[in-house]
């Protein structure tokens, strides 16, 4: 039997991926188009890593984790498929795994190199320049107070050596706040 082919309408969902299943989280026991979706629908996060059943957004089926349907052959994730991280996606953004990481990045692997010392993947050009943080894994941006190490947007290092979101940066340039970011160096 040949892959099928699913209607576009089904593959859209979701703003956050383009793909042709949906996601039984594993801690509430509901069916969302992705883990982003779950997030800001509930008041808890879903480790996408424990999700162990999928379901078919063209035949419905139920089944363990793949890139394939099991009943229809409708493949999931065109671009990109990862076991590890649970992540399906119809659009090709350069995605790819990094082992060290633990989580999959956009880009292209051939683009970062992976510093063991921050634990972080940075693009070539600051191969020599990055000032390395130890374990800047643990650390949350001090302006939203969420992860930088597993955030879906980019980050940057100040000089005072934090780590921000790219767009909280830019929001704190945008309204004249920089100098607010860190009282021990004011940066």
């Amino acid at each position: 039997m040949a892959e099928a082919d699913i209607s576009p309408r089904y593959r859209t969902l979701c703003s956050h991926y383009t793909r042709g299943c949906s996601l039984l989280a594993p801690c509430c026991g509901k069916l969302y188009p992705c883990r982003v979706c779950h997030d800001e629908a509930e008041e808890h996060k879903m480790d996408r890593k424990l999700v162990v059943t999928i379901q078919c957004r063209n035949c419905n089926e139920l089944q363990k984790v793949t890139n394939k349907c099991t009943k229809c052959l409708v493949v999931f994730g065109n671009a990109y498929f990862c076991q590890q991280c649970r992540l399906f996606d119809d659009l090709d953004k350069k995605q790819y795994h990094c082992d060290d990481c633990t989580i999959c990045r956009v880009g292209g692997r051939e683009n970062y190199f992976h510093c063991s010392k921050c634990n972080l993947c940075w693009l070539n050009s600051l191969r020599d320049t990055h000032k390395c943080k130890t374990s800047a894994t643990n650390t949350l941006c001090p302006v939203c107070m969420e992860d930088v190490h597993s955030a879906r947007v980019g980050a940057i290092v100040l000089p005072c050596s934090h780590y921000l979101h790219n767009n909280c940066y830019t929001g704190l340039l945008e309204n004249g706040s920089v100098s607010t970011v860190c009282t021990r160096c004011c940066c």
